[in-house]
């Protein structure tokens, strides 16, 4: 019995080192494709991974004996009882993610990008680095490397202009010696078909290249109409936002921007975000130029 224990532990000990090698280096591949799209990579990943194969595994041989008794009539109810169990606790725990997982990097000189694949072969066949143990070392510290290069790479972006412009309608202020920023938006999302998409794959993708990981300390919306307001909220969903400045105004909304406004509250409301109202010429100059105002 103690043997099978050690068997055991043992089978458990080298599984668990031959799945981190492989997530690392899984990792270290896809990172500059990662970087020069701008997306971010899950803190949790290893975890996730390790946790979530064995219930993939599950699920599909319970959806396949479920496919497979419903073809020849055989009575499947509790199949589908566990297969509903088990979807709704993968889903349960899914829902506990957070935005703050991801870890989003500052995009360096394109070579750089290309290195790392040829650098990771290069680790990998070298004849010293032969053993488990020492693959994991090298790997680890290639991936602490190129996440210093990265960090290297923020920091030199930081000693640029303070100011950067995606379009005429949409700038960010960056604060001096933080990496907080001021979001201002002039109606930029006014002119988009479908504001999810244009933030998803065209402002934080840009976000993420200048600046890494960004804390939006004010986000700021002068234009105020249905892209707007809609940017204002799905922007305060996803990304972590300190401030909301909104004007007040007069004109009159449609229904849709009215839905928007009341969606952007029920959001600032739920992620405790502070929101600035104005109404004097003086703020909105202010907020354009990238000052606080009096009314702060």
């Amino acid at each position: 019995m103690i043997e099978r224990w050690r068997q055991a532990a043992r089978w458990l000990g080298a599984y668990l080192v031959t799945f981190t090698q492989t997530q690392l280096v899984i990792t270290l591949i896809s990172l500059p494709i990662l970087v020069a799209w701008g997306l971010g990579y899950s803190l949790m990943s290893l975890v996730g991974n390790l946790l979530f194969s064995p219930v993939l595994t599950l699920f599909l041989v319970l959806s396949s004996l479920l496919l497979a008794t419903q073809l020849v009539g055989i009575p499947n109810a509790w199949l589908a009882a566990l297969l509903n169990y088990l979807t709704a606790g993968w889903d349960w725990i899914l829902n506990h993610g957070s935005p703050y997982w991801l870890l989003e990097c500052a995009q360096p000189h394109a070579l750089v990008l290309i290195a790392i694949p040829f650098v990771v072969y290069g680790v990998l066949r070298h004849r010293w680095i032969s053993t488990p143990s020492r693959r994991l070392m090298a790997l680890c510290s290639m991936l602490v490397m190129c996440y210093g290069i990265f960090y290297a790479q923020r920091w030199y972006n930081g000693k640029g202009p303070l100011a950067r412009c995606l379009d005429a309608k949409f700038s960010v202020i960056k604060l001096v010696n933080t990496n907080a920023l001021i979001v201002i938006d002039r109606g930029y999302f006014a002119r988009k078909k479908s504001i999810e998409k244009a933030i998803s794959y065209e402002v934080r993708p840009w976000l993420a290249k200048q600046f890494g990981s960004v804390h939006i300390k004010e986000l700021r919306i002068t234009n105020v109409g249905y892209g707007g307001l809609k940017a204002a909220a799905y922007l305060c969903a996803i990304l972590p936002v300190e401030a909301l400045w909104l004007p007040f105004f007069k004109k009159k909304l449609s229904k849709s921007a009215w839905r928007a406004f009341f969606e952007m509250k029920r959001v600032v409301a739920v992620k405790k975000i502070r929101l600035v109202r104005y109404n004097d010429h003086k703020s909105v100059r202010a907020c354009a130029k990238g000052r606080p105002s009096k009314t702060h």
